[in-house]
């Protein structure tokens, strides 16, 4: 219709072109207005429903042609749009967009637009919560995600079924809600709600400054730092002294996996207690058992004279002559009963030094693994984590495989325990040099054992840990069973019992296998290194071979036999039963307990009589 007409759609495209054909329901159809400059008008009105080509199903729409004055058409065909093009009712459907396809259109747009993308996210979220069903960090996030989203009710829905979920992984997996600690108290390790606390800085009802994180509570004083930006401050959860470990949200992989390997280890008193963790928007804080010091802090601050009493740990580490105390040996088989129990549990520490290795406050004075961020748990049935494992760990402490991003195994621990060992014994030197060339000369095997050359056991011992290749290393069943944490009740025991084994006996291998020491364990003759005390007094009862070895273990299981008919002279010079008389026979033949070991081990580790000496009856 002319523009200005009474009854023109207020729309400017129906002067020409397509003209819009609003209707009282359903989409907008298009329809073509003729060529003709005419006062023809396309008019609308309700009808049977009619079929397209294409099966669509559509208003009929009943074409009226009209003009200004509509009685001079009156005789006029009421289904010819122009006169002059003569197009038809059908000619004209053609033209149009039925309902149906503008209603595909638009749901294919609303398709790809946002239902596809809010499934794939709902998708990837499900992912989320599967894998990590026993974790609380993804489920956090998944919370925080769809916050926005969600009515308050299913919120708090959520974090009821995370905690459900939680308890039931942890009755799954056997683990106890409560056991007892080292002090005979009952400790529970108790895992926080999903919920995200917020914390902030305020003076605690104790008076000291800090912040309340749920049951935890961290004081402002600082007690030690660690990677990636790892802080340890003072604390307490639930009433009890703790050391609160905060680490960045950023690294909560690092955190979870400390907190899911503390749970499985937290039964061995060699391994540092975990009594609870929180969390808030930026952190993550575990809180561990407080204890007084590093094994590092120990060391250098009994190396010196002028520390000696730092933290009010008055104890010898190293006697007069320079060997490792009984108290530092124990220590140091702490470390390997650590490492033993997490072996035991297919956990590999990866990160084991002496910074992390803690001294608890009890007495006596107790090492305890620490700081397992880093530890990877083996998977059932195998023996390493990958080919490609990566390289995790402290410079200077790693194992060749490691520093090569090579398959790692419990041997990575075996090396950097080597490593730890010479540590304590040289009063904190390294077996690789200064902390600059370390690596290098990891990966290049220059070790210098020199320092350590007057304690044999400790030779033989760091020695096999600290081999190129890690099939070579010795588990660590047989470290905590190795002569050099021997006690002298044992290494005398040990010499008498191998004194028995031979004295009549026709076996040729382990007879000739035993004289074969005789040039590294005292020399040519024996004899010249015994007081004229001694040797006037095993000459009124036998006559010795001071040429053979099996002579000289007789001896000493003789005259330990016999210590009580001994002169008060000669008690003097041999000194007490048994760490006397062991000192004095080592001191003389230093390698000789080492060497009958291994000759021991290779006939006889397996025999009733011998396998406390190599399996140990702790185990």
């Amino acid at each position: 219709m002319r523009y200005g007409h009474q009854d023109m759609l207020d729309q400017s495209s129906c002067m020409r072109g397509n003209i819009p054909c609003i209707r009282t329901e359903g989409l907008p159809l298009k329809l073509p207005l003729p060529a003709s400059s005419s006062d023809n008008a396309i008019v609308l009105k309700s009808a049977n429903e009619v079929t397209t080509r294409d099966d669509a199903d559509v208003d009929a729409l009943e074409l009226i042609l009209t003009s200004s004055k509509l009685s001079q058409t009156a005789g006029k065909s009421n289904v010819a749009l122009d006169n002059a093009l003569n197009q038809t009712a059908d000619s004209a459907l053609d033209h149009l967009v039925s309902a149906d396809a503008e209603l595909n259109k638009w749901f294919t747009k609303f398709l790809y637009r946002w239902l596809f993308p809010t499934f794939l996210v709902l998708v990837i979220m499900a992912c989320l919560v599967g894998l990590t069903d026993a974790g609380k960090s993804c489920w956090q996030f998944v919370i925080r995600f769809v916050k926005p989203f969600m009515h308050e009710d299913m919120e708090h829905r959520g974090k009821l079924e995370g905690a459900s979920k939680r308890r039931k992984t942890r009755k799954k997996d056997g683990l106890p809600a409560s056991d007892k600690d080292n002090s005979g108290t009952v400790g529970s390790i108790e895992a926080p709600s999903s919920e995200v606390h917020e914390s902030t800085n305020t003076e605690l009802p104790d008076g000291l400054n800090g912040r309340q994180i749920g049951k935890l509570r961290v004081y402002s004083k600082e007690i030690g730092k660690g990677s990636n930006g790892t802080v340890v401050f003072e604390g307490s959860y639930g009433g009890r002294e703790v050391a609160v470990k905060r680490l960045l949200c950023s690294h909560n992989d690092i955190a979870s996996k400390e907190i899911e390997n503390l749970i499985a280890s937290d039964q061995d008193p060699n391994i540092v207690r975990m009594y609870g963790f929180e969390q808030d928007n930026d952190f993550v804080y575990i809180a561990l058992e407080r204890c007084c010091c590093s094994l590092a802090e120990l060391i250098q601050q009994h190396s010196l004279p002028s520390f000696s009493n730092t933290k009010g740990l008055d104890i010898e580490l190293w006697r007069w002559d320079g060997l490792p105390s009984a108290q530092l040996l124990k220590l140091m088989r702490d470390v390997v009963a650590g490492m033993v129990h997490l072996h035991s549990l297919g956990i590999i520490h990866r990160d084991l030094k002496p910074q992390n290795v803690l001294i608890s406050k009890e007495r006596p004075l107790r090492a305890k693994l620490s700081d397992m961020g880093i530890s990877k748990r083996l998977q059932e049935d195998m023996t390493s984590l990958s080919h490609h494992g990566t390289g995790f760990g402290s410079s200077g402490w790693q194992a060749p495989e490691q520093l090569r991003h090579g398959r790692q195994t419990r041997a990575v621990d075996l090396f950097s325990l080597g490593c730890l060992i010479f540590y304590c014994i040289t009063k904190g030197k390294h077996p690789f040099g200064e902390y600059y060339e370390r690596d290098r000369n990891i990966i290049n095997n220059q070790v210098d054992f020199f320092i350590v050359d007057h304690i044999p056991e400790a030779v033989h011992l760091i020695s096999q840990l600290l081999h190129p290749r890690p099939e070579e290393r010795p588990t660590a069943v047989y470290v905590m069973n190795h002569p050099f944490f021997w006690s002298p009740e044992l290494c005398l025991s040990f010499l008498r019992d191998t004194s028995d084994r031979i004295e009549k006996i026709s076996e040729t291998d382990l007879i000739d296998d035993l004289e074969g020491i005789n040039a590294e364990a005292f020399g040519k003759n024996w004899g010249e290194k015994l007081d004229a005390a001694l040797l006037a007094d095993m000459g009124r009862y036998r006559k010795y071979s001071f040429e053979s070895t099996r002579d000289l273990l007789r001896l000493i299981r003789n005259k330990s036999g016999h210590y009580r008919e001994f002169s008060d002279d000669l008690k003097e010079l041999l000194g007490s039963l048994p760490e006397g008389f062991v000192r004095y026979f080592s001191s003389r033949f230093p390698k000789l307990l080492i060497k009958v070991y291994e000759v021991m081990s290779k006939h006889c580790k397996d025999e009733d009589a011998f396998r406390k000496y190599f399996i140990g009856s702790s185990v």
